[in-house]
């Protein structure tokens, strides 16, 4: 199991390539929206805030 942030995945996006070269027949992939990229000291990614689980938050009554 692979936990990542999606500010190290968007900057480390050859490592997707990389995993699908190996073609692991076990992984499974947790990315976490968190907006940041952490690792650099908590910088705010482009997109934070305009994923479609955000937009939900905002609409009265989504879930």
């Amino acid at each position: 199991m692979l936990l990542e942030g999606d500010g190290d995945l968007v900057m480390n996006l050859g490592s997707l390539l990389a995993i699908a070269d190996a073609a692991p027949a076990n992984l499974r992939v947790v990315v976490f929206n968190n907006g940041r990229y952490e690792t650099g000291g908590g910088q705010p990614l482009a997109s934070a805030g305009r994923t479609s689980r955000d937009r939900r938050r905002q609409t009265p009554g989504a879930t």
